[in-house]
């Protein structure tokens, strides 16, 4: 799968209808295209934790922004920068209840999904539908008040628009309780009020199997809510159960990535998600 299908994945489907709806005036969806958006193609950004670099800047298995960090997923997908252009689109889907617009992001970000993975089985030497045939698709989950209060539930149909594009079934693996909103808040203040937020709920027989679980939302700033997601996934895993189960990889998938969440430094050492034979991307051991 070439990268020209992510981009296609922008231009098709729904685009005649928006156009339909709106008569003379551009829609998000035809404004990204109109302000010539491409999706990133993996060069433009870390692979391991999702920041932009530049060339050169993506050497052994990390970038400068995170090979002193120990990451507790093993790769990351996106589409682009947060910036104005994704931006306006984004926040229509999210806080405008556009869901064509995030049909189309979605289905993007599925192939692109669909094409890491694809390259996770080449560089383990492996068939890639021995890796897609065991993957699945999750949304960081929302809590039922914000649901509520927004109407829509974006990550949920967001998921379930890369489940599509990438070919890989979904399921609901993570539930979350209500906590203020994390708008304005410092990184270790979102840390702080996310911390025991999320729990599983599924029945471990939903992802037996597993190899990899591709855990999506719409935008990373901090990292602290994907940060949350892999933890509650991570202590579930790691239940004691009668049979055992093989912990798979992590991949996360965002629309988008905030340059203004970078950090600054090193942090505490986080719990290291393994993945799948040589890796996602290669991660620093512990």
């Amino acid at each position: 799968m070439a990268w020209g299908h992510v981009s296609r994945a922008l231009r098709d489907g729904l685009l005649g209808v928006e156009r339909a709806m709106l008569s003379d005036r551009l829609g998000p969806v035809d404004e990204l295209l109109e302000r010539g958006f491409v999706a990133d193609d993996v060069s433009k950004y870390c692979p391991r934790c999702g920041r932009s670099v530049g060339p050169g800047e993506f050497a052994d298995g990390a970038c400068s922004a995170c090979r002193n960090r120990r990451l507790p997923w093993g790769g990351f997908v996106r589409l682009g920068q947060y910036d104005e252009t994704l931006r306006e689109a984004v926040h229509e889907f999210k806080f405008n209840r556009w869901h064509a617009v995030g049909e189309h992001l979605g289905r993007a970000l599925g192939a692109a999904v669909a094409e890491r993975l694809v390259a996770v089985a080449s560089d383990a030497n492996e068939l890639p539908q021995a890796v897609l045939s065991r993957s699945v698709v999750t949304p960081v989950p929302m809590s039922f008040w914000r649901k509520a209060g927004r109407g829509i539930d974006h990550a949920t149909c967001l998921a379930s628009a890369v489940s599509a594009g990438a070919g890989l079934p979904m399921r609901r693996l993570l539930a979350r309780r209500h906590r203020p909103a994390q708008t304005g808040l410092s990184a270790s203040a979102r840390r702080r009020n996310l911390r025991g937020s999320m729990l599983t709920t599924a029945d471990p027989a939903a992802v037996a199997g597993a190899r990899v679980v591709v855990l999506v939302d719409d935008v990373m700033t901090t990292g602290a809510t994907l940060e949350e997601a892999c933890r509650a996934l991570g202590a579930w895993w790691k239940r004691p159960r009668e049979s055992e189960l093989p912990e798979p990889a992590i991949l996360v998938a965002c629309l988008a990535v905030s340059e203004a969440g970078r950090s600054k430094g090193a942090r505490a050492a986080l719990p290291i998600v393994e993945a799948v034979g040589s890796g996602v991307v290669p991660v620093q051991k512990k």
